[in-house]
Protein backbone atom coordinates (compact mmCIF):
# COMPACT_ATOMS: atom_id res chain seq x y z
CA UNK A 1 0.00 0.00 0.00
CA UNK A 2 2.49 2.41 0.53
CA UNK A 3 4.09 2.12 -2.85
CA UNK A 4 0.64 2.54 -4.08
CA UNK A 5 0.45 6.03 -1.90
CA UNK A 6 4.11 7.22 -3.13
CA UNK A 7 2.62 6.62 -6.92
CA UNK A 8 -0.50 8.35 -6.47
CA UNK A 9 1.47 11.68 -4.49
CA UNK A 10 3.91 11.68 -7.38
CA UNK A 11 1.90 11.29 -9.70
CA UNK A 12 -0.55 14.71 -8.20
CA UNK A 13 3.03 16.17 -7.78
CA UNK A 14 3.45 15.56 -11.84
CA UNK A 15 0.16 16.56 -12.44
CA UNK A 16 0.00 20.33 -9.83
CA UNK A 17 3.66 21.30 -11.73
CA UNK A 18 2.20 20.38 -15.19
CA UNK A 19 -0.99 22.50 -13.97
CA UNK A 20 1.56 25.64 -12.60
CA UNK A 21 3.73 25.26 -15.97
CA UNK A 22 0.32 25.62 -18.47
CA UNK A 23 -0.77 28.73 -15.88
CA UNK A 24 2.13 30.30 -15.85
CA UNK A 25 2.34 30.53 -20.19
CA UNK A 26 -1.62 30.94 -20.01
CA UNK A 27 -2.30 34.44 -22.13
CA UNK A 28 -4.81 36.78 -21.72
CA UNK A 29 -8.01 35.27 -23.55
CA UNK A 30 -8.43 37.85 -26.70
CA UNK A 31 -11.21 37.77 -29.60
CA UNK A 32 -10.32 35.90 -32.44
CA UNK A 33 -11.87 36.45 -35.83
CA UNK A 34 -11.71 34.19 -39.13
CA UNK A 35 -12.72 35.75 -42.11
CA UNK A 36 -12.76 32.63 -45.23
CA UNK A 37 -13.22 32.82 -48.47
CA UNK A 38 -16.07 30.28 -49.62
CA UNK A 39 -16.48 31.28 -53.10
CA UNK A 40 -15.77 29.04 -56.18
CA UNK A 41 -12.08 29.80 -56.87
CA UNK A 42 -11.40 28.64 -53.16
CA UNK A 43 -12.89 24.73 -54.35
CA UNK A 44 -9.51 22.90 -54.45
CA UNK A 45 -7.99 24.71 -51.43
CA UNK A 46 -11.14 25.14 -49.20
CA UNK A 47 -10.59 21.65 -47.64
CA UNK A 48 -7.05 21.92 -46.37
CA UNK A 49 -8.04 25.70 -45.25
CA UNK A 50 -10.70 23.64 -43.32
CA UNK A 51 -8.46 21.42 -41.80
CA UNK A 52 -5.94 24.28 -41.00
CA UNK A 53 -8.41 26.20 -38.99
CA UNK A 54 -9.90 23.28 -37.07
CA UNK A 55 -6.24 21.43 -36.19
CA UNK A 56 -4.20 24.86 -35.81
CA UNK A 57 -6.70 27.38 -34.68
CA UNK A 58 -9.38 25.55 -33.03
CA UNK A 59 -7.49 22.82 -31.15
CA UNK A 60 -4.15 24.16 -30.57
CA UNK A 61 -4.48 27.87 -30.33
CA UNK A 62 -8.16 29.04 -28.58
CA UNK A 63 -8.08 28.88 -25.32
CA UNK A 64 -10.92 29.11 -22.49
CA UNK A 65 -12.37 32.87 -22.32
CA UNK A 66 -11.49 33.19 -26.41
CA UNK A 67 -14.09 35.21 -28.33
CA UNK A 68 -14.02 33.08 -31.50
CA UNK A 69 -15.92 35.03 -34.51
CA UNK A 70 -16.11 33.18 -37.92
CA UNK A 71 -17.33 34.74 -40.65
CA UNK A 72 -17.53 32.86 -44.55
CA UNK A 73 -17.86 35.21 -47.94
CA UNK A 74 -18.54 35.05 -50.88
CA UNK A 75 -21.19 37.54 -52.60
CA UNK A 76 -22.32 37.91 -49.09
CA UNK A 77 -20.73 37.80 -45.89
CA UNK A 78 -22.15 35.09 -43.55
CA UNK A 79 -21.94 34.47 -39.85
CA UNK A 80 -20.65 30.92 -39.36
CA UNK A 81 -20.07 30.97 -35.76
CA UNK A 82 -19.82 33.39 -32.60
CA UNK A 83 -18.54 31.70 -29.43
CA UNK A 84 -16.52 32.61 -25.85
CA UNK A 85 -14.17 29.03 -26.09
CA UNK A 86 -15.28 27.20 -22.75
CA UNK A 87 -14.12 23.42 -22.80
CA UNK A 88 -13.55 21.19 -25.56
CA UNK A 89 -17.10 20.39 -26.04
CA UNK A 90 -17.28 24.16 -27.77
CA UNK A 91 -14.60 23.07 -29.28
CA UNK A 92 -16.04 20.42 -31.11
CA UNK A 93 -19.19 22.68 -31.58
CA UNK A 94 -16.66 24.94 -33.83
CA UNK A 95 -14.78 22.55 -35.57
CA UNK A 96 -18.71 20.69 -36.80
CA UNK A 97 -19.60 23.97 -38.10
CA UNK A 98 -16.10 24.51 -39.99
CA UNK A 99 -16.59 21.24 -41.22
CA UNK A 100 -20.12 22.28 -43.03
CA UNK A 101 -18.36 25.24 -45.32
CA UNK A 102 -18.42 24.42 -48.67
CA UNK A 103 -17.05 26.46 -51.38
CA UNK A 104 -19.90 27.34 -53.26
CA UNK A 105 -20.66 30.81 -53.69
CA UNK A 106 -20.44 33.20 -56.78
CA UNK A 107 -18.28 36.29 -56.99
CA UNK A 108 -15.72 37.59 -53.91
CA UNK A 109 -16.87 40.49 -52.07
CA UNK A 110 -13.99 41.66 -49.53
CA UNK A 111 -15.48 44.84 -49.02
CA UNK A 112 -18.72 43.29 -47.64
CA UNK A 113 -17.48 41.40 -45.25
CA UNK A 114 -15.17 43.60 -43.66
CA UNK A 115 -18.48 45.81 -43.93
CA UNK A 116 -20.03 43.15 -41.85
CA UNK A 117 -16.88 42.86 -39.31
CA UNK A 118 -17.29 45.76 -38.34
CA UNK A 119 -20.94 45.32 -37.41
CA UNK A 120 -20.30 42.15 -35.74
CA UNK A 121 -17.59 43.25 -33.94
CA UNK A 122 -19.49 47.03 -33.19
CA UNK A 123 -20.14 46.06 -29.48
CA UNK A 124 -16.50 44.59 -28.71
CA UNK A 125 -14.78 47.42 -29.68
CA UNK A 126 -13.64 48.72 -26.82
CA UNK A 127 -13.87 45.81 -24.39
CA UNK A 128 -10.15 45.90 -23.72
CA UNK A 129 -9.18 43.04 -25.16
CA UNK A 130 -6.59 42.64 -27.66
CA UNK A 131 -7.90 41.22 -31.27
CA UNK A 132 -6.72 39.37 -33.79
CA UNK A 133 -7.97 39.08 -37.44
CA UNK A 134 -7.26 36.42 -39.96
CA UNK A 135 -8.58 36.85 -43.48
CA UNK A 136 -7.91 33.84 -45.40
CA UNK A 137 -8.74 33.97 -49.45
CA UNK A 138 -7.39 33.58 -52.74
CA UNK A 139 -7.09 37.20 -53.22
CA UNK A 140 -9.57 37.59 -56.16
CA UNK A 141 -11.84 40.33 -55.36
CA UNK A 142 -15.30 40.02 -57.63
CA UNK A 143 -17.71 42.29 -55.82
CA UNK A 144 -21.40 41.53 -57.79
CA UNK A 145 -22.21 44.53 -59.79
CA UNK A 146 -25.01 45.17 -57.18
CA UNK A 147 -22.51 45.63 -54.63
CA UNK A 148 -21.51 49.10 -52.86
CA UNK A 149 -17.98 47.94 -53.19
CA UNK A 150 -17.85 47.06 -57.00
CA UNK A 151 -15.46 48.45 -58.95
CA UNK A 152 -14.41 47.28 -62.81
CA UNK A 153 -10.90 46.41 -61.58
CA UNK A 154 -12.20 44.65 -58.29
CA UNK A 155 -9.65 46.82 -56.36
CA UNK A 156 -11.19 48.15 -53.07
CA UNK A 157 -12.47 51.64 -53.08
CA UNK A 158 -10.32 53.86 -51.08
CA UNK A 159 -12.70 56.15 -49.17
CA UNK A 160 -13.66 52.48 -47.90
CA UNK A 161 -10.38 51.61 -46.68
CA UNK A 162 -10.12 55.05 -44.68
CA UNK A 163 -13.42 53.98 -43.31
CA UNK A 164 -11.70 50.56 -42.06
CA UNK A 165 -9.17 52.54 -40.51
CA UNK A 166 -11.12 53.36 -37.90
CA UNK A 167 -11.71 50.06 -36.78
CA UNK A 168 -9.15 47.88 -37.75
CA UNK A 169 -5.84 49.96 -37.66
CA UNK A 170 -5.25 50.35 -33.82
CA UNK A 171 -2.66 48.95 -31.96
CA UNK A 172 -4.80 46.66 -30.44
CA UNK A 173 -5.42 44.49 -33.51
CA UNK A 174 -3.18 42.50 -35.13
CA UNK A 175 -5.19 42.46 -38.69
CA UNK A 176 -3.60 39.44 -41.09
CA UNK A 177 -4.04 38.57 -44.90
CA UNK A 178 -3.47 35.16 -46.21
CA UNK A 179 -3.34 35.59 -49.27
CA UNK A 180 -3.43 31.62 -51.01
CA UNK A 181 -1.38 31.61 -54.50
CA UNK A 182 0.27 34.10 -56.18
CA UNK A 183 -2.03 35.45 -58.35
CA UNK A 184 -3.72 37.71 -55.91
CA UNK A 185 -5.45 41.26 -55.57
CA UNK A 186 -5.24 42.14 -51.90
CA UNK A 187 -1.61 43.20 -51.14
CA UNK A 188 -2.59 47.02 -51.79
CA UNK A 189 -5.37 46.88 -49.70
CA UNK A 190 -2.92 44.98 -47.03
CA UNK A 191 -0.63 47.83 -47.12
CA UNK A 192 -3.35 50.18 -46.58
CA UNK A 193 -5.04 48.46 -43.46
CA UNK A 194 -1.55 48.20 -42.23
CA UNK A 195 -2.00 44.31 -42.25
CA UNK A 196 0.61 41.47 -41.86
CA UNK A 197 0.82 40.36 -45.56
CA UNK A 198 1.26 36.27 -46.17
CA UNK A 199 1.38 35.18 -49.91
CA UNK A 200 1.32 31.68 -50.12
CA UNK A 201 1.93 29.08 -53.11
CA UNK A 202 -0.17 26.73 -54.78
CA UNK A 203 -2.29 23.67 -53.87
CA UNK A 204 -0.98 24.30 -49.84
CA UNK A 205 -1.59 21.72 -47.41
CA UNK A 206 -3.03 22.45 -43.86
CA UNK A 207 0.68 21.88 -42.43
CA UNK A 208 2.39 24.32 -44.94
CA UNK A 209 -0.63 26.75 -44.08
CA UNK A 210 0.46 26.57 -40.39
CA UNK A 211 4.11 26.87 -41.24
CA UNK A 212 3.85 30.15 -43.44
CA UNK A 213 0.85 31.44 -41.18
CA UNK A 214 1.63 33.87 -38.89
CA UNK A 215 0.61 33.09 -35.14
CA UNK A 216 -3.31 34.23 -35.06
CA UNK A 217 -3.09 34.79 -31.05
CA UNK A 218 -0.16 36.11 -30.78
CA UNK A 219 0.45 40.49 -30.88
CA UNK A 220 2.97 42.25 -31.19
CA UNK A 221 3.02 46.28 -30.84
CA UNK A 222 5.07 48.82 -30.16
CA UNK A 223 4.92 49.30 -26.35
CA UNK A 224 3.70 52.36 -24.75
CA UNK A 225 6.00 53.03 -21.97
CA UNK A 226 8.85 53.84 -24.27
CA UNK A 227 7.96 55.12 -27.89
CA UNK A 228 10.86 55.20 -30.69
CA UNK A 229 14.08 57.18 -30.28
CA UNK A 230 16.36 57.75 -33.48
CA UNK A 231 19.57 58.96 -31.83
CA UNK A 232 22.74 59.77 -34.44
CA UNK A 233 26.32 61.22 -34.19
CA UNK A 234 27.02 64.41 -36.12
CA UNK A 235 27.94 61.54 -38.65
CA UNK A 236 24.60 60.40 -38.69
CA UNK A 237 25.62 57.00 -37.63
CA UNK A 238 23.15 55.68 -34.63
CA UNK A 239 20.40 53.35 -33.33
CA UNK A 240 16.59 53.56 -33.67
CA UNK A 241 15.78 52.20 -29.96
CA UNK A 242 12.41 50.65 -29.92
CA UNK A 243 10.53 49.14 -26.99
CA UNK A 244 8.36 45.45 -28.23
CA UNK A 245 5.50 44.49 -26.38
CA UNK A 246 5.21 40.75 -27.33
CA UNK A 247 1.55 38.94 -25.54
CA UNK A 248 0.52 35.32 -26.52
CA UNK A 249 2.50 33.47 -29.08
CA UNK A 250 2.69 29.96 -29.00
CA UNK A 251 6.57 29.72 -29.80
CA UNK A 252 8.69 32.75 -29.40
CA UNK A 253 8.37 35.20 -32.45
CA UNK A 254 11.13 35.54 -35.26
CA UNK A 255 11.27 39.08 -36.33
CA UNK A 256 13.01 40.78 -39.67
CA UNK A 257 13.41 44.19 -40.55
CA UNK A 258 14.50 44.90 -44.23
CA UNK A 259 13.56 48.56 -44.33
CA UNK A 260 12.86 51.72 -42.36
CA UNK A 261 11.93 55.02 -44.11
CA UNK A 262 12.28 58.55 -42.37
CA UNK A 263 10.33 61.44 -42.62
CA UNK A 264 11.46 63.78 -40.22
CA UNK A 265 11.45 67.35 -41.78
CA UNK A 266 14.11 68.60 -42.92
CA UNK A 267 15.21 64.85 -43.30
CA UNK A 268 14.07 62.32 -45.50
CA UNK A 269 15.55 58.75 -45.85
CA UNK A 270 14.35 55.72 -48.24
CA UNK A 271 16.15 53.23 -45.82
CA UNK A 272 18.26 53.93 -42.77
CA UNK A 273 19.38 50.50 -42.00
CA UNK A 274 22.61 49.34 -42.33
CA UNK A 275 21.18 45.87 -43.08
CA UNK A 276 18.83 43.53 -42.15
CA UNK A 277 17.54 43.75 -38.50
CA UNK A 278 16.81 40.26 -36.88
CA UNK A 279 15.37 39.65 -33.21
CA UNK A 280 14.22 36.80 -31.33
CA UNK A 281 11.32 37.95 -29.29
CA UNK A 282 9.61 36.60 -25.92
CA UNK A 283 6.61 34.71 -26.29
CA UNK A 284 4.95 37.30 -23.80
CA UNK A 285 6.90 40.32 -22.30
CA UNK A 286 8.54 43.92 -23.35
CA UNK A 287 11.91 44.03 -25.46
CA UNK A 288 14.25 46.96 -25.94
CA UNK A 289 15.79 46.65 -29.08
CA UNK A 290 18.89 48.99 -30.83
CA UNK A 291 18.51 49.04 -34.75
CA UNK A 292 22.02 50.31 -36.33
CA UNK A 293 21.29 53.23 -38.85
CA UNK A 294 23.04 55.54 -40.39
CA UNK A 295 21.51 59.15 -41.95
CA UNK A 296 23.53 61.08 -44.51
CA UNK A 297 23.61 64.50 -45.59
CA UNK A 298 24.64 67.75 -43.91
CA UNK A 299 23.29 67.35 -40.48
CA UNK A 300 22.35 69.39 -37.37
CA UNK A 301 22.65 68.99 -33.96
CA UNK A 302 18.93 68.86 -32.07
CA UNK A 303 15.29 67.18 -31.89
CA UNK A 304 13.35 66.75 -35.05
CA UNK A 305 9.72 64.77 -34.91
CA UNK A 306 8.45 62.56 -37.43
CA UNK A 307 7.62 59.14 -38.33
CA UNK A 308 9.13 55.99 -39.66
CA UNK A 309 7.75 53.36 -42.01
CA UNK A 310 8.86 49.51 -41.20
CA UNK A 311 9.04 46.38 -43.75
CA UNK A 312 9.54 43.68 -42.83
CA UNK A 313 10.61 39.96 -44.32
CA UNK A 314 9.18 37.88 -41.36
CA UNK A 315 5.91 36.50 -41.23
CA UNK A 316 5.19 38.39 -37.63
CA UNK A 317 5.60 42.29 -37.33
CA UNK A 318 4.08 45.19 -35.62
CA UNK A 319 2.17 48.32 -36.81
CA UNK A 320 4.12 49.97 -40.04
CA UNK A 321 4.22 53.04 -39.19
CA UNK A 322 5.43 54.74 -36.17
CA UNK A 323 5.92 58.48 -34.53
CA UNK A 324 9.40 58.84 -33.49
CA UNK A 325 11.57 61.27 -32.15
CA UNK A 326 15.03 61.70 -34.17
CA UNK A 327 17.80 63.33 -31.97
CA UNK A 328 20.98 64.15 -33.70
CA UNK A 329 23.66 65.19 -31.15
CA UNK A 330 25.85 67.96 -30.77
CA UNK A 331 29.92 68.07 -30.22
CA UNK A 332 29.97 67.80 -26.69
CA UNK A 333 27.71 64.53 -27.16
CA UNK A 334 29.99 63.00 -29.73
CA UNK A 335 33.04 64.00 -28.01
CA UNK A 336 32.18 63.76 -23.98
CA UNK A 337 36.18 64.12 -23.45
CA UNK A 338 35.69 67.88 -24.41
CA UNK A 339 33.46 68.65 -21.34
CA UNK A 340 36.08 68.35 -18.52
CA UNK A 341 38.72 69.51 -21.11
CA UNK A 342 36.22 73.06 -21.52
CA UNK A 343 35.61 73.49 -17.44
CA UNK A 344 39.55 72.84 -16.59
CA UNK A 345 39.98 75.36 -19.76
CA UNK A 346 37.07 78.08 -17.67
CA UNK A 347 38.07 77.10 -14.46
CA UNK A 348 41.95 78.00 -15.78
CA UNK A 349 40.51 81.24 -17.21
CA UNK A 350 38.64 82.34 -14.54
CA UNK A 351 42.13 81.79 -12.20
CA UNK A 352 44.04 83.94 -14.56
CA UNK A 353 40.91 86.60 -14.53
CA UNK A 354 40.79 86.40 -10.47
CA UNK A 355 44.68 86.68 -10.60
CA UNK A 356 44.53 89.69 -13.26
CA UNK A 357 41.97 91.97 -11.09
CA UNK A 358 43.58 91.01 -8.05
CA UNK A 359 46.52 92.71 -9.54
CA UNK A 360 44.85 95.52 -10.53
CA UNK A 361 43.30 96.14 -7.32
CA UNK A 362 45.91 95.35 -5.16
CA UNK A 363 48.75 96.19 -7.43
CA UNK A 364 52.40 94.94 -7.51
CA UNK A 365 54.00 92.96 -4.23
CA UNK A 366 56.92 93.95 -2.98
CA UNK A 367 59.35 92.09 -0.97
CA UNK A 368 61.93 94.05 1.21
CA UNK A 369 64.41 94.01 4.66
CA UNK A 370 64.02 96.50 7.38
CA UNK A 371 67.55 97.12 9.11
CA UNK A 372 67.83 98.71 12.01
CA UNK A 373 71.33 99.91 13.06
CA UNK A 374 70.02 100.44 16.99
CA UNK A 375 68.41 97.71 17.14
CA UNK A 376 68.09 95.26 14.84
CA UNK A 377 65.09 93.32 14.15
CA UNK A 378 64.74 89.38 15.46
CA UNK A 379 66.79 87.06 12.46
CA UNK A 380 64.26 85.99 9.89
CA UNK A 381 61.20 88.22 11.05
CA UNK A 382 62.82 91.08 9.11
CA UNK A 383 61.87 90.63 5.44
CA UNK A 384 58.48 91.61 4.75
CA UNK A 385 56.06 92.16 1.42
CA UNK A 386 53.57 94.50 0.45
CA UNK A 387 50.46 95.24 -1.67
CA UNK A 388 48.68 98.61 -2.37
CA UNK A 389 46.08 97.55 0.15
CA UNK A 390 48.15 95.69 2.49
CA UNK A 391 51.05 97.46 3.75
CA UNK A 392 53.17 96.95 7.30
CA UNK A 393 53.54 99.84 9.97
CA UNK A 394 56.21 101.55 12.13
CA UNK A 395 55.31 102.04 15.61
CA UNK A 396 56.93 102.91 18.88
CA UNK A 397 57.14 100.63 21.86
CA UNK A 398 58.63 101.19 24.94
CA UNK A 399 61.15 103.60 23.33
CA UNK A 400 61.70 100.85 20.79
CA UNK A 401 60.84 100.99 17.10
CA UNK A 402 59.06 98.01 15.61
CA UNK A 403 57.44 96.69 12.40
CA UNK A 404 53.25 95.52 12.57
CA UNK A 405 51.15 94.41 10.25
CA UNK A 406 47.92 96.89 11.88
CA UNK A 407 47.82 99.98 12.17
CA UNK A 408 47.57 101.45 15.72
CA UNK A 409 47.92 105.02 17.69
CA UNK A 410 51.65 104.01 18.33
CA UNK A 411 52.31 103.88 14.28
CA UNK A 412 54.12 106.60 13.24
CA UNK A 413 54.61 105.45 9.48
CA UNK A 414 53.07 103.60 6.64
CA UNK A 415 55.00 101.43 4.06
CA UNK A 416 53.38 99.56 1.37
CA UNK A 417 53.73 99.22 -2.56
CA UNK A 418 53.11 102.37 -4.31
CA UNK A 419 52.92 103.01 -8.55
CA UNK A 420 56.53 103.87 -8.37
CA UNK A 421 58.31 101.18 -6.02
CA UNK A 422 57.70 100.68 -2.21
CA UNK A 423 56.15 103.71 -0.53
CA UNK A 424 56.90 105.03 2.82
CA UNK A 425 54.28 107.46 4.04
CA UNK A 426 54.74 109.83 7.41
CA UNK A 427 51.66 109.53 9.88
CA UNK A 428 53.36 111.16 12.03
CA UNK A 429 55.92 113.84 11.05
CA UNK A 430 57.91 114.54 14.19
CA UNK A 431 58.75 111.09 14.23
CA UNK A 432 60.38 111.88 10.83
CA UNK A 433 62.16 115.03 10.78
CA UNK A 434 63.98 114.98 7.06
CA UNK A 435 60.88 113.38 5.68
CA UNK A 436 58.92 116.12 4.24
CA UNK A 437 56.87 113.96 1.37
CA UNK A 438 56.23 110.64 0.88
CA UNK A 439 58.93 108.48 -0.07
CA UNK A 440 57.99 106.98 -3.10
CA UNK A 441 60.74 104.72 -4.07
CA UNK A 442 62.20 103.55 -0.33
CA UNK A 443 64.42 100.56 -1.36
CA UNK A 444 68.39 101.83 -1.03
CA UNK A 445 67.18 104.69 1.47
CA UNK A 446 67.79 105.44 4.87
CA UNK A 447 65.79 107.56 7.44
CA UNK A 448 66.37 109.00 10.89
CA UNK A 449 63.23 108.40 13.54
CA UNK A 450 63.63 110.04 16.49
CA UNK A 451 61.25 108.94 19.69
CA UNK A 452 59.30 110.59 22.03
CA UNK A 453 62.15 110.15 24.40
CA UNK A 454 64.21 112.03 21.93
CA UNK A 455 66.28 108.46 20.75
CA UNK A 456 67.58 108.31 17.46
CA UNK A 457 67.27 105.09 15.38
CA UNK A 458 68.50 104.99 12.10
CA UNK A 459 66.19 102.67 9.39
CA UNK A 460 67.14 101.35 6.17
CA UNK A 461 65.26 99.35 3.41
CA UNK A 462 67.18 97.01 1.27
CA UNK A 463 66.54 94.17 -1.28
CA UNK A 464 65.65 91.02 0.81
CA UNK A 465 68.56 88.48 1.05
Amino acid sequence: MKKYHKFILFSLLIIVLGALTTWGDQREPKDIIVALDRSLSMEEEIEEVKRYVNTYIIDKTLIDGDYFLLLTFFRNAELAAATTVQGMASKEALKEQVDQIKATGQFTDIGNVLDRLGDEMLERINNGRNKSFLLITDGINEPPPTSDYYTADGVLKHEYLDKLDDILVKETWKVQILALGTDTETKDFAKELQANYIETGENLTAEEIARIAPDIAGIMTISDTNKALLNTNGQGKGHLIITIKTDGFIDDPSLEIDQISLNAAPYFKDNLLVSSSQHILPKTGETEIKIPVILTGKLNAGNYQGTVNFSFTSKEKFPSQLDITLHINNIIEDNPWLLPIIIAGVLILAGLLVLLISKLILGKSIEFRILIDESPLPKNRDTFKVNKSRGVYLVESMDMIRVVDKKSVRAFAEIYSGENGLLLHAIKEKYLPEVTKDIQDAIGKSIRVVTEQNTIYHVKFTEPV
